[in-house]
């Protein structure tokens, strides 16, 4: 990722899934982010692993003052690995017109069924890793609903996480783990 030209507008990136393991976002993994200021956005594709715990521990409040340091904010898309109990009990508020859990001021959950516009590009934020799964997983009512929409809607590229590996799915789909890919 390489943001060295200039710019007046925002710019954002794509990750796959976290686990709680957030160093993919410190300096020597990512030195671009030196570049980029709190208008910027890093959105993780699902399995962030914050507000693990069952209640609020030490180690989450220092996840959380590590995400106030960096210099972008950092949104994301809930995975099948995440304590839905806490997050769901946060308020629901609005970030770009639509519904989102903010964790903290650069930290912000993007709600699943929400489409977003961000500096001209739409963003449907959904949360299955067998969308244009190109036969990988087992079809269910979930991937077939999920296969009608990819056949029905337009778009020019789709990046989703679940898997450690990252691997190019199709021409236009790909599934990311531990690498940030410029899409804006």
């Amino acid at each position: 990722m390489s943001l060295r030209t200039p710019r007046l507008q925002s710019s954002g990136a794509v990750s796959g899934d976290c686990h709680g393991d957030f160093s993919r976002f410190r300096s020597h993994h990512f030195p671009e982010a030196a570049e980029l200021s709190k208008k910027d956005y890093v959105i993780v594709l699902g399995d962030m692993g914050i507000l693990w715990d069952q209640e609020e521990s030490e180690s989450e409040l220092e996840d959380l003052r590590f995400f106030e340091r960096l210099p972008f904010t950092t949104l994301f898309i809930d995975g099948n690995h995440e304590n839905f109990d806490r997050l769901n009990a946060l308020p629901v508020t609005t970030w770009h017109g639509r519904k989102v859990h903010r964790i903290s001021g650069s930290l912000i959950h993007l709600m699943r069924g929400q489409v977003f516009d961000l500096e001209g590009k739409t963003f449907a934020c959904t949360s299955d890793q067998a969308v244009l799964s190109a036969g990988l997983f087992s079809p269910d009512l979930l991937t077939d609903y999920l296969e009608k929409i990819r056949k029905k809607v337009r778009f020019e590229e789709w990046y989703f996480g679940h898997d450690p590996e990252a691997r190019q799915i199709t021409e236009r789909s790909c599934l990311l783990y531990v690498t940030i890919t410029r899409i804006v």
